[in-house]
Formats: C-alpha cells, structure tokens, sequence
C-alpha cells in the first residue's frame, strides 16, 4: 500500500514522464535553488567552451538550421575560431547585442547573434522590436524570425523540447504549449503578441484553457515549481472578473500583499472602468470591507449590482434609503413598483413597521391593465413577507386561476374555491359540464390559432390542485382525464393540451395518472416534446426513456406501442409490469442493450445523432429494482468505453468497499484520462477539470483513511488551489463533490467565498439559489456530522439564515409555479425557528412560528418535528400553545372536510408526537381508519395514539395486525417491540 500510495505523488499531471508531485514551493526559496543551479550550468558551459569552442559554432548553426533562421543568400561560409575567442565572444554577447549584428560578419556570426538575441529577451526585446522594422531586410527578417518565435512560445534552451508548439494557428499552437506545462512560454507569446492582429484571439483562447482545465493545469505548475509563472499567464490574461478572482486567490497564496490599490489584474488594464470598479467591490465584499464594497459597486452605476452589494453587506438600511430617493424620482409605473418592492423586502428586514405598510399600500393597489410581470411583481412580493392575503386579492385582478392556486398553496381552501370559480357543492353534479364548458373555449381560441390555454381551463387546473390538496384525488383524476387533447395547441411554442395536462399532473405529484393518460391504445408513437414531459416525470431523461421504450420491442416484438410505452413507465415508477418477468427480461434487457448501440453508431452518420445505449440513467433503472449486479456490469462496460462518470463511480464504490488500492488504481487511471489531450481531445470542455479534481478527492480520501498525513495535506492544499478556479461552475461542482463525499469543512470554506462571488457573477455564473442552497446545506452537514470544526456556531447560524433568506430574494424575477412563492419563504420561515432553537431565543421562536401559520395555518411538519425541540429546548408553553393553535385548526379543518382522511391521520400523528390533545388525536385517528380501514399507514397511527394514552394491549393488537398486511416494514417491528416492552413494564 506504501509503494502504491508513494506512486500518487508522481502523479500530479500523470502524462509528463519527468514530473514529480510535491507541495508548492516558496517563491523565494525557488529563487535560491535556481541561481544556485544556474551558477553551476554556467561554470560547465564555460569549462565546455574552452574545450570545444568550434562544436559549439557548428551547434549554433544546426540550431539555427533546424529553427528556420533565415539566412543570407550570398552569405560566405562559417569561419573557423579558436575556442578562446569562443568563449569569449559569448561571454561579452550579452554586453554587444545590437541589430548591427544580425547583419554584418560571417554567416556563422549573424545565426549566432539571432540566437542569442533569442535566447535573451529580457536583454533584447526592445532592440528586436525596433530591428523589425529596420531599413535593412536581412535585419528585419531575422528579427522578424525572433518574434514569431516569441509569440508562437517556442523557446530555446532547457525549455526546448517542451515548448515546442505544433502546427496550425498561434493560437492553437499555444494551447500545446499550455499542456506542456510552460506557461512562461505562453506568457512571453501573449506579452509578444501585443499590438498584433492575433493579439484578442490570443487572449481569448489561453484565457478559456486556462478556465476550462484549470485543476490540471495548476498541479502541473505545482509539480514542476512554476506555480509563479501561471499566476503570472493569468493576471496577464484576465478578461474577466472571475479570472481576476482566480489570480487573486493565487496571488494572496503566494504571499502578495494586496489591497484596493493593487487587486485588479494586469488584464483589467483593458477593461471599461464600471467593469474595474465592480471587481474591487467584490474583493471588498470577499474581504468584509463592506462600505469600500457598497461605495465601489455605487460608483459603478449599476442599479442592481448596487443593490445587491448593499444586501450581502446586511446594509439593509442603505438598501431602504436608495428606494426611498428611487421612489422619489420615478415617474415610470414599473421603476416604481420595482423600487415599492425592494423597500418592502428591507423594511421588512429593518422591522420598520411604518415604512413596510407603505410599501404594502402601494403594492396593493394594482391595476387590472397593468402587464402581467408587474402584477407579478406585487403580490410575489407581498407573498414573501407574510402579505400572503394581499398577494392573492392582487393577482386575482389579473388572474383568477393564479389567486386560485396562491390559496391552495396556502392552505387557504375556502378562497381557493371563490377564485376558481367553482361550488365544491354542485362538483359530483355539475363536474361534467365544468370540463365540456372549458373545452368548448379552449376549441374556440384554438381555432382562432392563438395559441394559449382558456382561462376556464386554467381554473380547472387550479380546482384540480385544490382537490389533490383536499385528497379527493378521484375528482381531480376525471377533470386531468378529459383534459387530454392533443388537437388543442395551448401555447407560442406548440405545446398541445396533452402537455400541459401532463405537467400539471407532474406538479401535483400524480405521475400515475401520467402514465395512464399519456399514450392511447391506438398510438404508435408520441412526439418528442410528450415524450420530454412524460420521462421527466418517470424520474429520468428522454434519450433513456426512449432507449427503454425501443428495447420492450425487442424483448417483446408481438407487443403494442400502447402496452410498450406502459411497461417501460411501470419500470421507471420501480414497479414490474404485468408480463415482465424481474428474473428473465432485466438480463435481457441488460445483453441487448449492447448490439443495438452498435447498430445506432453505425447509422449515426445519417441521423447526426448518436445515442449512448447505456448511461447512468439505465443503471439507475437497474438500481432501483435491485438488480446491482446488472448495475456493476454496465458500470465496468461504460468505464471500458471510456466512460469518466462510470470510472469515478467504480473508484467511489471501491473506496466505500474499503478496497483502497483499487480505487486508488481507479483514480488514477481518472486522472490519466481526464489529463489526456490529443486530437481527439483538443475540443476543450469544463468536464476535464472537473474530473481530474474528482480524481485528487478520492486521492485525497484514500491518503486520509490509509494514514498518510503528510500526503493528505498535500492533496488538500493542491485541492484548495484547485477551487481558485476562474470557472464559478467547476468551483461549485468541486465543493459539492467535496460536500458529498462528507468533507464539510473544506466545502462550506470554499461556498463561502463562492456565494458571494457568484452575487456578482454574469450570465455564465451559476444558479444563485442553487449556490445558496449548497452552502447552507454544507453548513448543516458540518454542524451535524462534524460539530467539533464548528469553531464559531454563532456565525454559522447567522450564515444559514442570511443565505436562505438571500436565496429565496433571488427567485423574484424567476418563472417559478405559484406555489414557490409560498413555499420557499415558509422553508426560511422553519429555518428561522430551528435557529431560534439552537441559540434558545424564545421570543424569536414566537416570531417564527406566528409566520409559519400565517403561511400555512395547516402545516404539520414544524408541528412534528419542530414543537417537540422546543419543548427540549425549555420553551414548553411556547410549543404547548403552538400545538393546541394547530390541533384547533386541525379540528375545524376535519368539521368542513370530514372525509379527508389523510389530514385527519396528519393531525392525529402531530399531537401522538407531541403527546398533547391525545383526546382529539384519538377521535381524528379512529374517523381516518373508519373512511381508510386497509391502510396500514393510519392504523399504525391509531396504535401510537392508543399507545400514548397508556392503551398498550389494544396498540400491539392494532400493530401486529399491519404487520401481517406489510412484514417487511421495519418501522412496525420497532413499533410492536416498543408496544411490548411498555405493557411488560404495565404488568
């Protein structure tokens, strides 16, 4: 295991013979070594010339022959000198350099005066630049010679056989040179190439290799000490503010002293001044200077990127100050509701009651012909800050179906059914015409070809929803059947009824009824924008799903499409369809999956398209029936075919096996393959550094668990630099890979920095929300699996709340569903109280939890699995009054809709968990299992109850019961033992 481990460290850019991997150097220690080894090189070279001075001029001249140095035609041959004057000539070389000599003397003379001009550029750049455009040809040419050498980074010397660029253009040349390893080299062709037409194209491509194989390119300069000269490529290069953060990461690595005055890269010198200036806000911000960063960010003149910056400084105050002035200079009704909006969000944050309630005024007072991104504006604003009432009476002016489905995400169900416009009385009546009616509007606007769904239609959806929410799913499956036209085109795009049917049905989570109601027996196919829908809601992609379609044709040729496309569904959804036998067809399925790749490759030249037939979608398949050999099996083949994905999971798997030596074979054999840049790699994609970085986690893994401590620091420093990536993208993937394989501490270190870099990131930035949500989820796990590297659990806590918060601020512009709005506020809201919790703030928990009701006065999951911490915490009467307030609601919820039987067993199992209202609980529980007697799930909730009334016998009679319905359903063994025990413990 030594010898296997000892061979990572040579591994650093695997396809390098020579290259050894050791931690970074320090800068002036390097210096050192160097002048020390160059003293010595320098000591031989004039013992060597003293010996053999014309071996060295006839050197010179194959030099200059194999680089093309272009000569004088009628140039005499080379004189013969003695080895003195050799040596001579070459110590003083340095002192005689002058475009004189690369035209005058021997022929020898002037290939060795262009050489060594060369070889020299610090010495003779300004003189080469100046020859080129001398009077005398032979002059210019050579010195013409000597910049194309520069700019192409083909240097002489020891770098010689290492930069020594291909074919094709500069700029791909260059990029040969990069994976060589000599950024000195590129970054002399870059400084070279300025002023030339090359010169932006240039940039541009070293620019997007260094961002896109970034991890790979950074442990070749770790490995060779050239940690220096990268920096100093990517400073020269930056064209943006993500490279100016990466080489300002580096920068501070290596020891620079750098502030405001001295933060922007040298290729900031090109940038417009805004540009300059919001990149010193987000060192500022990155930092913690917030008033530079907030003052920066102003003077750039970016209203958002202003605003921004003053919210991820916590200065909501400035925030509220420049709405108020905005407010005041608006005359345009959008800028005003947009500045409304903003002061809402700060007032509300300040706890400024006065100026949120005029937010709130203004907000309010829509108008029926305003655009519909306004009206959204107002009440998505007003929904997030516990106006959830006000919200829906705004949209219901523009919309009723959005009011509509508003209220249901709010569990406001009586305003619900007002909006949409339907007598939940008359529904087992009237349904029928409900749907008839809707249809004939939709056939109309279809036939005028506009294009959009009938407003009736849509308040269908929306009773739909409601009745879902209701648990009278029976009703809601007749309006989605009838709702399944593909004649009616409902959309701009061509997304027929069907479609939209469909996505609605996946919205409420009904994926049944998807498969139902998809394909008709009478289809032979569906069209691809069906298909896209239906495989998402199957739980995976559209080439999969269609991949499993085209093999139950195989399996079963006799088969229809209708039942085809039926079995592959029920395959997805983790049933076996009727006629598939597990034992059988999986194999067959597995074996066939092979020779029909085949056949598509070799068609792929007619089609344009090449459809991989295993992917991880298939092992996915594979997995969720169990079948985990099959899942091996495609693994090995994918990874055969030179699968990356398939080859890291191989590793992960052998890493959790504890066979370390083969995962570390594995991820190394990643590395080498992720690293590899030939023809048929030349097109560079982000997904090569990304899995070489993966490669060095696992490494890393391995090192840490097998006790090589000293390696394991040096994988996590070179991880560290890995994660001063200039791409915002590899830099999150890096950190939740990190995150996931249970590395908190270095992911939330890394998300840290990321969240606020990505705050001002561009287009090509992730998700914001996304990066939020995976450094608050990191800080969880860290808290959680690792408390003791909590060293300040204050901060933490206040980061989990601020980003949550931020995060859910960002999606206000964001075509999310309705009930996202609801939604995620109520989420931060549950965050707001678990924070009360662990810092035992009581009167912040009160505040929380008169939020979460306002939000959603039904909501049981805080009741819980949050009241019973705050009775841990020593807040009982807080969650003594909490749980009655819900058990009331509870209670005139089951008086309006008794026949819900899934809410009334919610409520019961709340207050069995909570061991509170235990009368209540035991009425609620025993009307669900009269409406529901074969459900096991509420039977077992009829046990708890009975149990937490000190009713044992009668809770283990009900329990063993279930048991005999579901014996594998581990829960009801822990059940009948605690049952057990409690009435041994009675007798």
């Amino acid at each position: 295991m030594k010898r296997l481990l000892s061979r990572v460290v040579k591994l650093g850019k695997v396809p390098r013979s020579a290259r050894r991997v050791c931690p970074p150097v320090n800068p002036q220690v390097m210096r050192s070594i160097v002048g020390t080894i160059r003293g010595i090189v320098l000591l031989l070279l004039l013992f060597q010339s003293s010996v053999d001075g014309q071996s060295s001029a006839d050197a010179s001249q194959n030099e200059a022959q194999t680089n093309n140095v272009p000569a004088n035609r009628s140039s005499s041959p080379s004189l013969t000198q003695s080895s003195d004057a050799a040596a001579e000539q070459r110590m003083g070389s340095a002192r005689s350099l002058t475009p004189q000599r690369l035209s005058t003397g021997s022929y020898s003379e002037r290939q060795r005066a262009t050489l060594e001009m060369w070889r020299q550029r610090t010495l003779s750049r300004q003189m080469v630049q100046d020859a080129a455009r001398d009077e005398d040809p032979e002059i210019a040419e050579r010195a013409q010679w000597i910049l194309r050498q520069w700019r192409s980074g083909n240097l002489p010397g020891p770098q010689g056989e290492k930069t020594r660029p291909t074919g094709g253009s500069r700029p791909t040349a260059l990029a040969t040179v990069l994976e060589q390893g000599a950024f000195e080299a590129v970054l002399i062709a870059v400084e070279e190439s300025a002023g030339t037409i090359e010169f932006e194209q240039i940039k541009r491509r070293v620019a997007k290799s260094l961002t896109e194989r970034f991890p790979i390119y950074i442990d070749s300069a770790i490995a060779d000490g050239t940690l220096p000269d990268f920096v100093a490529l990517i400073d020269a290069v930056a064209d943006n503010q993500e490279m100016a953060t990466s080489s300002w990461d580096l920068k501070r690595h290596l020891g620079h002293a750098l502030d405001l005055s001295n933060c922007l890269p040298k290729g900031a010198e090109t940038w417009v001044e805004s540009e300059r200036l919001i990149a010193k806000s987000l060192f500022a911000s990155i930092n913690g200077d917030a008033m530079n960063a907030i003052e920066l960010a102003g003077q750039a003149g970016d209203l958002d990127t202003g605003r921004m910056t003053k919210m991820i400084n916590d200065r909501w105050d400035l925030v509220l100050e420049s709405e108020r002035q905005r407010i005041d200079q608006s005359t345009d009704v959008q800028d005003s509701v947009e500045a409304y909006a903003w002061m809402c969000a700060a007032a509300y944050r300040l706890g400024d009651a006065e100026s949120l309630e005029q937010a709130k005024a203004f907000l309010v007072k829509a108008s029926a012909k305003e655009a519909k991104a306004i009206s959204e504006l107002r009440w998505r604003i007003l929904a997030m800050h516990d106006a959830v009432d006000e919200a829906i009476r705004v949209a219901a002016q523009d919309d009723q179906a959005s009011a509509a489905k508003i209220a249901v995400a709010s569990s406001r169900h009586e305003a619900a059914i007002k909006h949409t416009g339907f007598d939940l009385s008359l529904l087992t009546s009237d349904l029928e015409s409900w749907v008839d009616e809707a249809l004939a509007e939709q056939s109309e606007l279809s036939r005028e070809g506009v294009g959009q769904l009938a407003p009736t239609v849509e308040r269908l959806y929306a009773l739909a929803r409601l009745l879902v929410r209701l648990h009278d799913t029976e009703n809601a499956k007749e309006i989605y059947r009838r709702l399944d036209s593909r004649e009616f085109i409902v959309t701009p795009w061509g997304h027929s009824l069907l479609d939209l049917t469909l996505t609605e049905l996946s919205w409420a989570k009904q994926y049944d009824l998807v498969g139902e109601i998809a394909v008709k027996r009478r289809d032979n196919n569906t069209v691809e924008r069906t298909r896209l829908i239906i495989a998402k809601a199957a739980g995976t992609d559209k080439e999969t799903f269609d991949i499993v379609v085209a093999q139950m044709q195989q399996l079963f040729p006799r088969t229809s499409y209708y039942d085809r496309f039926r079995m592959a569904f029920e395959l997805f959804r983790g049933r076996v369809p009727d006629g598939f036998d597990s034992e059988r067809d999986f194999e067959r399925l597995f074996v066939t999956l092979p020779s029909q790749a085949a056949q598509r490759e070799a068609l792929s030249w007619k089609t344009s398209e090449r459809t991989e037939a295993f992917g991880e979608g298939l092992l996915d398949l594979f997995a969720l029936h169990g079948k985990l050999d099959l899942v091996q099996r495609g693994e090995r083949l994918l990874a055969e075919k030179g699968d990356l994905d398939a080859k890291i999971r191989l590793a992960e798997a052998s890493y959790l096996e504890g066979d370390f030596r083969t995962a570390l074979e594995r991820w190394e054999e990643v590395a080498i393959e992720s690293s590899r840049f030939d023809a048929s790699t030349a097109l560079i994609t982000l997904d090569h550094g990304v899995n070489y970085a993966k490669s060095l986690v696992g490494r890393w893994l391995v090192a840490r668990r097998s006790g090589f401590t000293e390696l394991a620091e040096d994988y996590e420093l070179r991880l560290r630099l890995m994660a001063m990536s200039p791409s915002l993208k590899l830099r999150h993937e890096l950190a939740e890979y990190i995150s996931d394989q249970g590395q908190s501490q270095l992911a939330v270190e890394t998300l840290g920095q990321l969240v606020i870099q990505n705050s001002y990131g561009g287009p090509e930035a992730p998700d914001q929300f996304n990066v939020a949500v995976a450094y608050v989820t990191a800080i969880s796990r860290l808290k959680e699996e690792h408390p003791k590297a909590v060293t300040d659990l204050d901060r933490m806590n206040a980061e989990i709340m601020k980003w949550s918060d931020l995060a859910v601020l960002g999606i206000l512009n964001e075509p999310y569903l309705e009930r996202t709005f609801v939604g995620l506020p109520l989420s931060v809201r549950t965050t707001k109280l678990q924070y009360a919790i662990d810092t035992k703030q009581g009167s912040l928990a009160e505040q929380a939890i008169k939020q979460i009701e306002h939000y959603d006065p039904l909501n049981i999951d805080f009741g819980e699995r949050l009241i019973p911490k705050l009775r841990e915490a020593g807040f009982e009467e807080i969650a003594n009054h909490s749980i009655d307030q819900l058990m009331d609601r509870g209670l005139v919820y089951a008086s309006r809709y008794p026949f819900d039987a899934t809410s009334l067993n919610n409520f019961a199992w709340t207050a069995a968990v909570n061991e509170q209202r235990l009368d209540d609980a035991l009425l609620l529980s025993r009307r669900a299992v009269m409406l529901e007697p074969d459900s096991v799930v509420f039977r077992d909730t009829l046990a708890e109850v009975l149990h937490c009334r000190g009713d044992d016998q009668q809770a283990l009679a009900i329990e063993s019961a279930c048991l005999l319905d579901q014996p594998d359903e581990w829960h009801l063994h822990q059940q009948i033992e605690k049952y057990r025990q409690a009435t041994v413990q009675q007798e």
